[in-house]
């Protein structure tokens, strides 16, 4: 998948393209790629890709609760794949349901659940 389709795919969807990084936590740094969305639960999603370490990067931030939570998904050849179960979860993400996320995930690659407060 080039970066052009999953470009389009994300923004298409109602996610926000950024040229630089839009975030404060120092995990998502020197990505190629930013992408933000603010869901209807008022989940504050991001995706950060890492193109030449093929990892994409996905921050659940609850706004209410000031709150937030990281994956590191080692997507190999599997990143339209992934792109697309983000957009099919993108309304119902929720940090509740962080470790069901994480399984879903898991299935698809190889997941980790990132300590971000280890760069800050």
């Amino acid at each position: 998948m080039d970066s052009n389709s999953f470009i389009e795919k994300l923004t298409y969807n109602g996610w926000k393209s950024h040229a630089n990084n839009p975030l404060q936590e120092k995990v998502s740094q020197n990505a190629r790629n930013y992408f933000t969305y603010t869901s209807p639960k008022q989940q504050e999603l991001a995706i950060c890709i890492f193109e030449q370490n093929q990892i994409l990067r996905f921050r659940i931030k609850d706004s209410n609760r000031n709150d937030l939570r990281w994956f590191e998904l080692k997507y190999a050849d599997v990143l339209e794949k992934l792109i697309d179960m983000l957009i099919q979860k993108q309304d119902e993400v929720a940090l509740s349901n962080y470790f069901g996320l994480y399984g879903e995930f898991s299935e698809l690659c190889n997941t980790a659940l990132l300590a971000w407060e280890q760069w800050e």
